[in-house]
């Protein structure tokens, strides 16, 4: 297996599988140490690999040249920089006539550096879906403007930025965009299995092929001598109607109804690899649940076309079929929440304490699973989330929300108080005195304040209030206890 190139969707599936792996052949074989194959993710632009792929000096692209030394991929701050500066200039360009000229309504454009920087957040994952779709810009042009009129011709100077203005600054700066670098790559890859082919097995796990590029990639891979590509998440009880179906969907251009299975995209790369759909061999033998419960599912997500079948199905009138497919299944009525993140904390819990058991909470919504976190947390169990942690809701992250909120956000003694008693506040004193001056600012500046006060005016409050005390205007004993070496403290506000 050392000689095996094992390619996988993701960093995170190549690491579990390297873990995997390891703790399978020390169980099997006793062994604490082995080669491992070489693992690689499709088109991962941090890979050292995919670098030295893109940078060999046989590397050619007719529009692209690449320097020594110079950045390959354009930073994703550096890019939302530069498309907010053309977008602030398109909008400045346009005046006040030509605004009233769009069918009696005025064109809600860019009027500040912020918005600017939203659109163009937005314009730059819209830059990554074309390329990644490998469409033709110039395809937009094709489409009928005389009959879309005035509003049209707005949308294409707007596109021009990215059809015209963006490549020539990037050709200029010798850089690519992400998904651009990531078709590059992974042209490389299949250019190197061509030319190269590997003496080794070479699989291909875990992905679908619905980015053009890697279907290509994969289609080199199921052509090698020792090549193998393992679809994931296959029916394997797809009718052959339901298959015709979906390959005759295939052919047509945009989104319909059937290609929003999640069937199709699995049948389409089948088709494109030239393998049959009875030519897939299935690893392993489910358990007589799990099989079950897929027929199960493959009823459930038939296209609406097909349900007529139901009545007429015969696994329906299988001894016991429908209590074997829902065997082990629960279904949790919470009334809110926080009652929902508690029951599967629960579960999860005793799952825990059960010898042999294991268990594993699957979910697309981050919020759920960051409470599910810390409801085990207060049980004393730290668990290991394959989601990974938001940067806004770490630390430094955190500490970074409340400091731009405080500066650039309406005035809010919630927010200013939260920043005051942050971890990561330096007052240039050790943490135990930097958070008692926090207290002290909060008690004297935020509190019981009619005029709130926001991060730029907390000296002169402090200032205004210790006056007062020494005046005799101000009588009030939480704040006329403070004593002279922590009003001395303050200073540094």
């Amino acid at each position: 297996m050392s000689e095996a190139i094992i390619y996988f969707p993701t960093r995170r599936a190549a690491r579990a599988f390297g873990s995997e792996y390891r703790d399978a052949l020390q169980r099997l074989t006793g062994r604490k140490a082995a080669l491992l194959p070489r693992v690689r993710t499709l088109g991962d632009l941090d890979d050292d690999e995919a670098l030295r792929l893109l940078r060999r000096p046989d590397f050619s692209q007719p529009d692209i040249t690449i320097r020594p030394g110079d950045p390959l991929i354009v930073p994703d701050a550096t890019r939302k920089r530069v498309l907010a500066f053309l977008l602030k200039n398109w909008g400045d360009r346009m005046n006040a006539t030509r605004r009233r000229l769009y069918d009696g309504e005025t064109p809600v454009l860019p009027s500040s550096a912020s918005d600017a920087l939203r659109l163009a957040d937005q314009l730059a994952r819209f830059i990554d879906q074309i390329e990644t779709e490998e469409v033709d810009w110039m395809e937009i042009h094709e489409i009928a403007s005389d009959r879309l009129g005035g509003w049209w011709q707005l949308t294409l100077e707007f596109l021009d930025i990215v059809m015209a203005h963006w490549p020539e600054w990037l050709s200029e700066k010798g850089m690519v965009d992400p998904a651009n670098a990531r078709r590059l790559l992974i042209e490389e890859r299949i250019r190197e299995l061509n030319q190269n082919p590997p003496s080794g097995p070479v699989i291909a796990a875990g992905s679908t092929g619905s980015i053009p590029a890697t279907s290509r990639l994969l289609q080199t891979i199921a052509g090698l001598p020792n090549g193998v590509v393992i679809v994931p998440g296959l029916d394997i009880n797809l009718s052959g109607t339901a298959i015709e179906n979906f390959k005759s969907e295939s052919e047509l251009q945009g989104e319909t109804a059937l290609s929003t299975h999640p069937q199709f995209g699995i049948v389409r790369l089948l088709s494109q690899l030239g393998n049959a759909f009875d030519d897939v061999r299935q690893i392993g033998t489910p358990a007589d649940t799990l099989h079950n419960r897929s027929k199960l599912l493959n009823r459930v997500m038939m296209p609406s076309e097909a349900t007529n079948a139901w009545f007429q199905d015969p696994w329906r009138k299988e001894e016991n079929a429908l209590e074997f497919a829902v065997s082990g299944l629960s279904i949790v009525e919470a009334a809110n929440d926080h009652e929902e993140a508690l029951a599967i904390a629960i579960i999860l819990r005793e799952a825990l304490e059960t010898p042999e058991k294991t268990a594993a909470l699957v979910t697309p919504d981050r919020k759920l699973a960051r409470r599910v976190s810390a409801e085990l947390e207060r049980f004393g169990i730290t668990v290991d989330d394959s989601g990974g942690a938001s940067l806004s809701q770490s630390t430094a992250g955190n500490f970074v929300r409340l400091l731009v909120a405080n500066v650039f956000g309406p005035k809010d003694p919630v927010t200013l108080a939260g920043l005051l008693k942050h971890d990561l506040l330096n007052l240039e004193l050790s943490p135990k005195e930097s958070r008692r001056i926090a207290q002290m600012v909060e008690l004297v500046a935020i509190r019981d304040q009619i005029n709130v006060c926001d991060v730029g005016s907390i000296a002169e409050r402090l200032s205004l209030v210790q006056k007062q005390i020494e005046t005799g205007k101000r009588v009030d004993g939480r704040v006329s206890n403070i004593n002279a070496e922590d009003w001395l403290a303050t200073d540094g506000f």
